[in-house]
């Protein structure tokens, strides 16, 4: 589920499952809602994921931080152990220069994370005024930083407009 939500963030289309493996472990279900999770976000934010560019990564607070993931090798069952944030994160640019934020919690449980939309983001976002929710529709807003929990395995994606 890691490297399908790290794929998310970089912008890789989410393509067709090798559905022997959705179904060959315990979490199909887990597996294939997610799946049609990524490819509902992925068409409702293709112009910042398709035809955009991406920015600096996001400043991003978690209640989790780092957390152990089993890293496998192909589709074979060698692994090897790294550490990833628990909620991964990109900014992208479309054409027209709007500005979108992703976030993608990778854990199987919901993370309080606060997003600093200031700072280091090669000064793109300096004048954000509002945020707005690309997907899914409900996700509450405010201020230059962005404070929400996020749900498991499932992209949060946010257009920001600036002044």
């Amino acid at each position: 589920m890691a490297k399908f939500g790290l794929a998310f963030c970089w912008g890789v289309k989410p393509g067709w499952n090798i559905l022997n493996l959705l179904y060959k472990y315990q979490n199909h279900e887990i597996a294939l809602a997610t799946s049609l999770a990524r490819y509902d976000a992925y068409w409702k934010a293709k112009k910042f994921l398709v035809y955009g560019r991406m920015l600096r990564l996001p400043e991003i607070q978690t209640t989790q931080g780092l957390i152990p993931v089993k890293w496998h090798k192909s589709y074979s069952a060698n692994y090897m152990h790294v550490l990833l944030p628990a909620v991964l994160g990109s900014v992208w640019e479309a054409p027209d220069g709007k500005k979108a934020l992703v976030l993608y919690n990778i854990t199987e449980k919901p993370d309080q994370s606060v997003v600093s939309l200031k700072g280091n983001l090669e000064n793109s976002l300096s004048g954000v005024s509002r945020v707005s929710s690309v997907f899914p529709d409900d996700v509450a807003i405010k201020d230059a930083t962005v404070t929400l929990t996020l749900p498991p395995r499932v992209p949060i994606i946010m257009e920001l407009e600036e002044k």
